[in-house]
Formats: C-alpha cells, structure tokens, sequence
C-alpha cells in the first residue's frame, strides 16, 4: 500500500493506492474530478469569506444608525403620544398647531436619519445582497456538481470497488475530513447576525414611521371640517367596487404612495385657513427644469374631488435666489428663463386651472411664443398682440387644455363646466370658442375610449 499526497490549497488531500493493483482510468478519474470538487468548494469558501469580512466591516454601521434611531425615536414617540391625545380629547387649534411645529422641527432630525444614515446604510447592504445572491448562486451550483460527482463518480466506485486501486476505506477517511471542514464554515454566523440586525433595524423605523404618518393623518383629519381629503371613489377603484365606466381616467392609479400618502403629507391643505398653495422655487430647480413638485400636487388632487375644486386657482408661486431670499416679482416676471419654466407646465396642461397669478397663466399658454418672437410686446411690455400662426396655436392649446381639464376632471365627483366657461369668459379670446365646442370633443374621446397616464419624463426628452 502507497499513500499518495495531493496538496490543495483548500487541504490536503491523502488517499491510499493499493500496490498490487494496476491504477485505471476510474481511479484517475475519481481523484480529477475529487480534486476539481475542493477547487469548487475553495471558490465559494473564498466568496463566503469575503462576504463575511464585509458584513462584519458593516456592523459598527449598523449599530451606529441603531443608536441614532433609538435618538429619533426617543423624539417622536412623545410627539406620536400627544398627537392621540390633542386630537381625540383636547381638540383645541392652537395647542394643535404648537404640537405641528414642533412636529416640523422633528421632522429635520428624521430627515438628517433617513436621508444621512439609513438611506447610505441601505445603499451598502444592497450591495452585499447582490454579492450575497452572487454567493448563494455560485454555492447552489456547488451542491449541484457534489451531487453529480456522487452520483456519476463516488457510487460507481462503492459498487465496485475491488476493480480499482484507490482504497476505499482511506478515501472514505479523507472525505469525512472534507466534510467536517465544510460543516464548520456552515457554522460560521456572522452574516446572519448583521443581517438580523439591519433587518431589525428596518422594520423598527418603518413601524414608527407608520405611526407618524398614522400622526399626521389624525391631525389633518381634525383640521378637515368639510371631509375635502374623502377618496371613496379612488378607493373604490382600488377594491373593484365601481364598474370601470364609472370610473375616473386617473394619471395616477390609487395605489401609487403619492396618492396613499397624499393625506398625511399635504391633509393641511384642507383647513379652512388655507386658501393659497404657496411653492417657494430655488433656482438650481428652475435651471434643471425641474417641474415635478407642481405636477405631482395635481395628479393627486384627481383623487381628492373635494380638495380639488377648493384649490383651483390657489398655486401661488415664488423665486428663490442662491441665498433662499426671495426675488421681487418685478425682478423675474417677463425673465426668460423663469417664464419658460412656467410654460413647460404645459406638459399636464390642466395645471393652468390651478395657477392664481393671472401674467402665469399667460406664461403657461405663450411664454415660449413671447420669446420665440411669435407674439409682440406692448411698448409699455404689459401685454402681447397675437396674430396670425401665433393666434392659431394660442386657440389650440386653449381649446387643448380645457378639453385635458374635462377629461382630468371626468368621473371624479367634480364638474369642470362653470370653471372653464370663467376661463374663456375671463380670457375674452378673439376666436369663438365656446363651452359647447370642447365639451363636444370631450365627449367624444370618452366615446373612443381615450386613456391619459402620466409618465415621467426628464429634461428635454
């Protein structure tokens, strides 16, 4: 008998050669493929040690973002308490508005959590997901070539094993080694424990934002005397309670989290006391083009009747400088480059109807066309004359959106007519345009089945 040594870098590999038997090509075979089985299991090792090294370099991370949320948390759930309490059996304004400030200066230390430490911790335990879904593939693939070896090498070897030269009983013996080796690395936790962590982690900060938003839900809900955040129809939409030709033509679907969260994100628009949407515009927005605060308001309100009408003609809009000062109307109204950002709102052309400055309303429908040289300036720069192709495109787009208003409006509990009829009136437009002529369109896109989604676009697509 003759032991033969193979050196592996995962083992070392001892089997036992029987000198009185000549070595076939099953026994080369049986060792080519044995050792081909340890370079395999030292590829997955190698990743699995890696992947170890990673988590465990990943763990003061956890634990550090842990810590900050226990401080967070140890902000909100006072807040969270009292807000039950103001809203269910106090109910008084003042006291409520004071808990809502406070709530906003919260909201600074949630923000400076989600967006500075979960948000780059969740980055990098993605990360290792994907070289964890690396590794679980690369280990599968592993079993399946343990299981072909047995099946196509070792069990052929049992069942004959006096043909060959290899002792069984000693191949036996270095087998059991390799699989105690690979039964300890199993054993080898690490990954799991940081992973319980993060996953512990997550699930405490999605319960307590829940209960904030839960939070705010109540207090918008308080505030909301004329019950304007009511979506029974965009819910019934969701169950399947009303027939689809009863159905709104929503741009959003009522599952999408801008509409879900509409209540508790924005529910104070509801309050009686507020009549004016004020969006305070920083510059960098306006030069990215960046329209989405505004659209994003109004494909919720679609879902909100109520809420909708109260804010027609309510969006408000101010300029901000690089030092978050604002700029004095005089100072960008007729400016290009705002003014053809107010006439890229024309992508959701119902934004018209909830625009409150008269010269935006005009920017929405021509401030391109003012600065393409289409339409020519009063010399005192108060007003435009429209002629020609120019007053073609103006009748167009005015004819458009009050047909797009209809259709935005359709099914959803509010009726467009008497605010469009206020628009063409208050328009006085050289060109006859009547309520008549667009509800006669409107109708008939219903008849052919129009559909409208919004799809989100970036600049210059």
């Amino acid at each position: 008998m003759a032991e033969r040594i193979t050196e592996h870098p995962l083992r070392t590999i001892r089997l036992v050669y029987d000198d009185n038997k000549q070595e076939t090509e099953a026994d080369s075979t049986l060792l080519k493929r044995y050792v081909a089985l340890h370079d395999a299991y030292l590829d997955v090792r190698k990743k699995h040690a890696k992947l170890r090294y990673d988590f465990m370099e990943l763990e003061p991370d956890v634990d550090r973002v842990d810590e900050a949320f226990v401080s967070v948390l140890d902000r909100m759930r006072p807040l969270i308490e009292e807000g039950k309490v103001l809203v269910t059996k106090v109910k008084r304004k003042e006291v409520i508005y004071e808990l809502m400030e406070r709530m906003r200066e919260c909201n600074e230390h949630i923000q400076h959590f989600h967006n500075d430490l979960l948000m780059p911790l969740s980055q990098s335990m993605d990360e290792l997901q994907a070289e964890w879904e690396a590794y679980n593939e690369a280990d599968a693939q592993f079993d399946e070539q343990y299981e072909q070896f047995n099946k196509e090498i070792e069990q052929p070897f049992y069942k004959n094993y006096d043909a060959y030269a290899i002792d069984l009983c000693r191949y036996d013996d270095d087998k059991q080694e390799l699989l105690g080796l690979m039964d300890r690395e199993s054993e080898k936790d690490d990954i799991d424990r940081v992973s319980d962590k993060y996953d512990g982690l997550v699930n405490g900060v999605n319960a307590v934002y829940a209960e904030w938003k839960t939070t705010h839900e109540l207090i918008n809900g308080f505030f909301d005397a004329s019950n304007l955040l009511d979506r029974t129809i965009s819910e019934a939409c969701v169950t399947g309670t009303l027939p689809k030709e009863h159905q709104p033509l929503y741009l959003l679907p009522p599952s999408d989290s801008l509409i879900t969260d509409f209540a508790s994100n924005y529910g104070m628009l509801a309050d009686p006391a507020n009549h004016t949407v004020t969006f305070s515009v920083p510059k960098e927005v306006v030069l990215e083009g960046d329209t989405g605060m505004i659209h994003e308001l109004i494909l919720t309100l679609q879902h909100y009747p109520g809420l909708l009408e109260k804010l027609l003609f309510s969006i408000d809009l101010t300029f901000l400088t690089e030092y978050d000062t604002e700029i004095p109307e005089e100072e960008w109204k007729g400016i290009e480059v705002p003014v053809r950002w107010v006439h890229s709102f024309i992508s959701l052309p119902c934004v018209y109807f909830f625009l409150k400055d008269h010269d935006v309303r005009s920017y929405f429908l021509m401030g391109d066309m003012v600065f393409d040289g289409k339409v020519t300036p009063s010399s005192e720069g108060d007003h435009v004359k429209v002629e020609g192709e120019a007053l073609e495109t103006l009748a167009d787009r005015v004819f458009n959106i009050c047909v797009f208003f209809m259709l935005y409006c359709h099914n959803t509990g509010f009726d467009p007519s008497e605010t469009i009829q206020r628009t063409l009136t208050e328009l006085d437009l050289p060109f006859a345009l009547t309520l008549n002529d667009i509800r006669t369109e409107y109708e008939k896109q219903i008849r052919d089945g129009v559909e409208i989604r919004a799809v989100s676009v970036k600049k210059g697509e």
